[in-house]
């Protein structure tokens, strides 16, 4: 189904797919950086007053990629199907708890979104 899935969205948006097909298999390799980068971006954004809601969440995918050990497979170069089929693989066999809320802790109530 996964093959059939690219396939189809990349006849509808060719130019995402393009995009994707450039940078997701570059996640696994850099996403430990990504995750710093983005942990950078936060600490910057509360320092101007503002709640980091997505890019606390965009930060917590990271450190998720992170943790994952896309090596132990032997693959030299990720496509983006090999990318997806192990990332469903790895959180398939993970039994941790939910990632917590990116907003825990920024301010929002209880009932209130951004």
């Amino acid at each position: 189904m996964l093959p059939e899935l690219i396939d189809a969205c990349t006849q509808i948006y060719p130019g995402v797919m393009a995009i994707v097909d450039r940078m997701l298999p570059t996640y696994a390799e850099h996403s430990a950086r990504r995750a710093q980068e983005m942990e950078e971006a936060v600490r910057t954004i509360r320092a101007a007053g503002v709640m980091p809601g997505v890019t606390t969440a965009v930060l917590r995918m990271h450190e998720g990629l992170a943790e994952m050990n896309f090596n132990e497979v032997g693959l030299t170069e990720w496509t983006v199907e090999s990318l997806i089929a192990r990332l469903a693989h790895l959180a398939g066999s993970r039994t941790a708890a939910p990632a917590p809320s990116p907003f825990k802790g920024e301010g929002w109530g209880e009932g209130e979104s951004c």
